[in-house]
């Protein structure tokens, strides 16, 4: 196992307690991870479309079905608590940034 296989497996070990104290470094843990092996806004897109079975294309389409909104909405605040600007965000996802700056502040997640 590599230190990223290694790093992975112990926020998903630390991810399952219940104590919050655990839960937040976890997150933490999980953050620095991302930080260190994602390399963009386009890496995050992928990422996304691999865990819920959906083709970049319909990431990045015109397509309002909910679960494609979400998929926008998840990516666009991982980004930007990776450092991403609004813009930048919006670039990668061909959208405007007055959306991704709706999905960072009203989206609802389903």
């Amino acid at each position: 196992m590599n230190n990223k296989e290694k790093i992975k497996d112990i926020y998903e070990k630390l991810e399952c307690f219940h104590n919050p104290t655990i839960q937040e470094l976890a997150q933490e843990l999980k953050q620095a991870y991302q930080q260190l092996y994602i390399l963009g806004v386009d890496d995050i897109v992928k990422q996304q479309c691999r865990e819920h079975n959906v083709t970049i294309q319909d990431v990045l389409g015109s397509s309002r079905r909910k679960n494609l909104v979400h998929i926008r909405y998840k990516v666009s605040k991982q980004a930007y608590q990776m450092g991403f600007t609004q813009e930048e965000i919006g670039n990668a996802l061909n959208r405007d940034s007055s959306t991704i700056r709706h999905y960072l502040h009203e989206y609802q997640p389903i």
